[in-house]
């Protein structure tokens, strides 16, 4: 076995004939204690495997982003924790996506922040899909504390926790911009905090889509409008959801709804409150 998987990743070379898969022993992975050097910077076809979010932790200890891909395919992380990332000049401290089509299975990304967007992770033009994935406690000094979504990115997530996160601007838990596309089924958002607007979730078109089926949204507050999330300029789907308990400073104590295209099919909206208009719900639809 190998000391770090830093140097695993040097001598390597996979393709997509012969993909690479590198298996992580139980124990927590930074600078400290093993000598790991972050980031980890995975190619094309390369898998990371770990043994579960408690036994695998890879610890950046907040000198970096722990994960980045750029122009990666074919590639996946499974069975870890992603920890204790920090991005102090760029975005994404935990991951960090770029024209990239990565697969994230059974993984918690938590503790990272960001001194701009996406404390747990930034995606640019990319195509991720996350099953079983957390995401906890990030921060980000500007937008998604949880992950933020930018240009022309598809982004799916099927049975996705994200809690506990606080974004200083918009999308405490998750921020989608520039005609990007989100598919979540049976989701939780949840506890999340917005400086301004989006306590759980804020889209921002143009041309931007949001798919949202058999998912809680509760217990999420925006300063301005979106207790639970707030969109605009975007084509919204709400099929099966619940959304409750949720609180804004302003509009929307549920969510907020602007200038986009709404089909809502089935959808519980109770106990929300907001301290200004529409305390379920805010539409401002053109």
């Amino acid at each position: 076995p190998l000391k770090t998987i830093s140097f695993a990743l040097e001598i390597i070379a996979p393709s997509g004939e012969y993909p690479v898969n590198i298996y992580i022993d139980d124990g927590t992975y930074s600078t400290s204690t093993t000598g790991e050097i972050f980031p980890l910077t995975i190619q094309s076809n390369i898998n990371i495997y770990g043994n579960g979010i408690y036994q695998t932790v890879l610890d950046a200890e907040q000198t970096s982003t722990v994960f980045i891909f750029n122009n990666s395919s074919n590639s996946s992380v499974n069975f870890l924790k992603i920890y204790n990332g920090m991005r102090d000049d760029y975005s994404g401290g935990g991951i960090l996506a770029v024209n990239s089509m990565v697969q994230f299975n059974s993984v918690e990304i938590s503790g990272n922040m960001s001194v701009n967007s996406g404390g747990g992770g930034f995606v640019d033009n990319s195509n991720l899909n996350f099953q079983s994935v957390i995401f906890s406690e990030n921060y980000a000094l500007h937008s998604g504390g949880g992950l933020a979504v930018f240009n022309e990115s598809e982004i799916f997530m099927d049975n996705v926790q994200i809690y506990g996160n606080l974004s200083e601007h918009s999308g405490g838990g998750l921020a989608v911009f520039n005609q990007s596309e989100i598919f979540m089924d049976n989701g939780q958002i949840y506890g999340n905090s917005s400086q301004n607007s989006g306590g759980g979730m804020f889209t921002y078109g143009p041309n931007l889509n949001l798919n949202i089926n058999n998912t809680n949204i509760f217990e999420n507050q925006a300063i301005f409008d979106g207790g639970g999330f707030s969109s605009t300029l975007s084509t919204v789907n709400l099929n099966n959801n619940h959304i409750h308990s949720n609180y804004s400073e302003d509009s929307g104590g549920g969510f907020a709804i602007m200038d986009s295209d709404v089909i809502i099919n089935n959808l519980i909206i109770n106990e929300n409150a907001s301290a200004f208009s529409g305390g379920g719900a805010f539409f401002n639809i053109v």
